[in-house]
């Protein structure tokens, strides 16, 4: 029963955001037909490279677009959980964006307790939620800062929070931080958190976000810990996160 009714609710989703993806896609072609017809009315145009140039953008945010959606749209797939090490997650991500992070003159920090409890999740998945998450907190310090990575647990839950020292959040702005299309980016699509907060919950976990104007925002992630009754192989887990430690 349960199925059926997360099938439904993802259908209504589903159906609620195909009118805004048309209506977006029907943006970036418009813009392109535009540039395209002063192309061919005008053949010596100063800007053309500009043109050129702003006719690729559309057709990357509407290609973003299709593509967010499609992902939106994929059956959630439990056949690609497997039993995966907290540790070994943050510690992969966290190497995945260092050099990223460098660049922009920026520390990537973990404070991670030894000896968590694994999770069920499809790990490609959380890495982007995760990534994506990291990604926005590194566009908030152009100036450069600070990005520290948190987890703990208890019994139940693995609670994995994601700090920056950047701009801060604005409260109406924080109020719509999960709604779809909803961006502040010039060349965002407002995908990126609705699509992480769908995963979280399709994980049967949750999502918030935490802000201050001018002093940083907060990323808290809860993720559901495997009980001592889905623990086969956990062993295996333990030396192949200690090794990767050492």
């Amino acid at each position: 029963m349960d199925s059926v009714q997360t099938g439904i609710e993802k259908l209504a989703i589903m159906g609620q955001l195909a009118a805004q993806v048309v209506h977006e896609i029907k943006n970036s072609l418009t813009t392109v037909r535009g540039f395209l017809q002063l192309l061919k009315e005008k053949q010596n145009v100063p800007s053309r490279q500009e043109y050129f140039d702003l006719m690729l953008e559309a057709i990357d945010h509407a290609n973003n677009i299709i593509t967010n959606y499609l992902h939106l749209a994929r059956p959630g797939n439990n056949s690609c959980r497997k039993i995966y090490a907290p540790q070994k997650l943050l510690t992969e991500v966290s190497m995945l964006m260092e050099s990223e992070a460098a660049l922009k003159n920026i520390s990537l920090k973990m404070v991670i307790p030894e000896n968590l409890p694994p999770l069920l999740i499809d790990p490609e998945q959380i890495k982007e939620v995760l990534i994506n998450i990291i990604k926005n907190s590194l566009e908030a310090m152009p100036d450069g800062g600070e990005v520290t990575i948190r987890a703990c647990c208890d019994n139940r839950k693995l609670y994995i929070a994601i700090s920056d020292t950047g701009t801060g959040i604005e409260e109406p702005v924080l109020e719509n931080i999960f709604e779809p299309f909803y961006t502040t980016k010039a060349s965002g699509t407002g995908l990126g958190l609705f699509i992480a907060r769908q995963i979280i919950h399709n994980h049967k976990g949750e999502i918030t976000v935490k802000s201050t104007p001018g002093r940083g925002t907060t990323m808290f992630i809860t993720l559901p810990v495997l009980s001592q009754e889905e623990k086969p192989g956990y062993m295996d887990i333990q030396h192949q996160t200690h090794s990767l430690f050492t």
